[in-house]
């Protein structure tokens, strides 16, 4: 199936911003500092970048999926060269600023979600051909799990004790976002566009603000569902809340489709989105090691903005050499 590329690039460019906006505050902010519940609220909402980034991702790539592993191969060789390009610098900048010692996790650290994108790449052959042979069905079956994989997940941690042997952990993943915005992309509801918007954006605000209730009171950390892999915490929840909110932000921005035109800058970002994200986890770095003498609000609003002017320039000036655009 085929679907439009409208929408999905402007979720997508939204989740950059909030990608963006979350980890430049995180690098910002003095945890003695004052507004930590404004810090908080501004965390665990633009945290949800991450898994819509994911969703935009599926929702292309498991459309237009029908090489199978040469999928794969395709996708690595345009992903490589700017990936070690980028990495080469970041690693020039850590071995300068930290030496040797911290090299490799302070590179693998950084590099957190683009791993997650590489190693995802390599299952979608496999979950292609099951998307294809199973249909809608197969999608519902996944979601199915994945919801109830989250739930298990958000007790398991919430109350602390063990669900080792309902052994479901498989589908508390970030590849499981890629199948939810298969899946949203694709699926016709039969209210109109405007009901669908009112009713997820009813539905948005109740669940952040029960989320953001619950974490004022103690009964939640914001980051406490962060899924863990191999002993490793990733920064994306899969916990209910995370679930329902990262869907009606994705179905909000549906409905608007045709109504918010397209136009090159939502192109530009959406085209070099993991470019940006590799730029970002520069940027971040550099600015954990100057000294700026600004409130972390503000140093978050003019950080955010300036990222996106230079990136935004950068990739205006690449446009214009064919073997550049080429490589990034």
């Amino acid at each position: 199936m085929n679907i439009e590329n409208d929408y999905i690039n402007k979720i997508n460019v939204l989740s950059l911003i909030f990608i963006s906006i979350y980890c430049i505050v995180g690098v910002g902010y003095d945890i003695q500092a004052s507004n930590k519940l404004t810090y908080i609220l501004i965390r665990f909402i633009t945290n949800l970048g991450f898994p819509l980034l994911l969703m935009t991702f599926g929702a292309l790539v498991l459309n237009n999926n029908h090489e199978g592993i040469g999928f794969v191969k395709k996708f690595y060789k345009c992903f490589i060269p700017p990936f070690l390009i980028w990495n080469i610098i970041l690693g020039i900048l850590i071995i300068y600023y930290n030496g040797f010692n911290s090299f490799v996790t302070t590179i693998t650290h950084i590099n957190w979600f683009v791993w997650i994108v590489m190693s995802n790449v390599l299952v979608i052959p496999i979950l292609s051909e099951f998307l294809n042979f199973e249909k809608e069905s197969g999608v519902k079956y996944l979601l199915a799990l994945f919801f109830i994989a989250g739930i298990l997940w958000s007790l398991s941690v919430q109350f602390k004790f063990s669900l080792y042997y309902i052994d479901l952990v498989f589908f508390a993943q970030p590849l499981c976002f890629m199948v939810l915005g298969y899946y949203l992309a694709n699926k016709q509801f039969k209210s109109n566009s405007y009901k669908i918007l009112i009713t997820c954006l009813i539905i948005l605000i109740i669940t952040l603000f029960i989320r953001f209730l619950l974490i004022i009171k103690g009964i939640a950390a914001w980051n406490l569902y962060f899924i863990q892999i191999f002993g490793t915490t990733l920064q994306i929840g899969v916990d209910p809340f995370t679930l329902i909110e990262v869907s009606s932000i994705f179905l909000i921005v549906k409905s608007f489709n045709g109504v918010l035109k397209d136009n090159s800058v939502i192109n530009l970002y959406s085209k070099k989105t993991f470019s940006l994200i590799m730029i970002l986890g520069i940027f971040s770095f550099i600015l954990s090691k100057l000294s700026i003498k600004l409130n972390w609000f503000k140093l978050a609003i003019f950080s955010t903005i300036l990222f996106f002017i230079i990136t935004g320039i950068f990739f205006a000036l690449i446009n214009k050499s064919i073997f550049l655009k080429k490589i990034f």
